[in-house]
């Protein structure tokens, strides 16, 4: 999975050659920069997170195996660290807790007419859904709608082991199932309070 050109660079900054680890600052910043923000949802403390991504990438390099991309490898770490951070600086940040009875009555035909009509500020309030969920569900909705990621590449990033990953791919799938049906709630609600 990994490029060659890459493998190469790996090997030449594990054999003391590390000023070569500035090309994947500069070719996985943003993408890894992307995942923080996304879930912090604070620029600085995404600048901070995304440094501290690139260092603990660089002293784990040796241990980078090559089953996944470089790119996955590193948006993982991004993830953890991201994760970390909401946990220890931002423990009292509220979770919306799912009304199960109404996500039942949520139908994928609603869900999917709400999420793809061309009402005027649709994308406006679908923004501010997604910025209401939690981390982890934003993670799950902006990897696979925005950023085009498989549901294995993303369970990877989320800390699914290798051989969970066929299980994580139904349940990553059942997930998004019910956060799309949060999503709809959330518009709903949004819609309702700019009226």
């Amino acid at each position: 999975m990994i490029q060659v050109n890459e493998k190469r660079l790996i090997d030449r900054i594990l054999s003391g050659h590390t000023e070569d680890y500035g090309y994947f600052l500069e070719r996985y910043g943003r993408e890894v920069f992307t995942v923080v923000v996304r879930l912090v949802m604070q620029q600085e403390d995404a600048e901070e997170i995304t440094q501290d991504v690139f260092v603990k990438a660089f002293n784990h390099l040796s241990s980078f195996g090559g089953h996944s991309s470089l790119s996955t490898w590193l948006c993982r770490i991004a993830y953890n660290e991201a994760i970390n951070f909401i946990r220890k600086k931002r423990k009292d940040l509220i979770n919306m807790n799912d009304n199960e009875q109404l996500l039942d009555m949520v139908s994928e035909e609603m869900v999917d007419e709400a999420l793809s009509t061309e009402k005027e500020n649709q994308l406006a309030y679908l923004e501010k859904a997604i910025n209401r969920l939690s981390p982890e569900e934003r993670m799950l909705v902006t990897s696979f709608y925005f950023e085009e990621r498989s549901f294995k590449e993303i369970a990877y990033i989320m800390g699914f082991k290798e051989k969970e990953l066929a299980n994580a791919v139904n349940l990553l799938t059942t997930r998004l199932s019910r956060i799309r049906k949060k999503l709809y709630v959330l518009i709903k609600q949004i819609e309702h309070e700019s009226e």
